[in-house]
């Protein structure tokens, strides 16, 4: 029996899930706010500083959700 076409049909559904688009939609404005943080900064940070800092919310981020 071949239960591809069952998964595929599930992850369409699961993909039309109301939740599903207010999660991208606040992971995109959270995006956007951190690198406007950033970009507002008066004195620029380091690239180290940048992927420190991106890695610390990226583990935050992972840990809520």
């Amino acid at each position: 029996m071949n239960f591809l076409p069952v998964v595929h049909r599930e992850l369409l559904v699961a993909a039309r899930n109301g939740g599903h688009r207010r999660f991208q939609t606040l992971s995109i404005v959270g995006g956007l706010c951190a690198f406007l943080l950033m970009w507002s900064a008066r004195n620029r940070p380091s690239p180290q500083q940048i992927s420190d800092a991106l890695f610390l919310m990226l583990s935050a981020a992972l840990l809520l959700y």
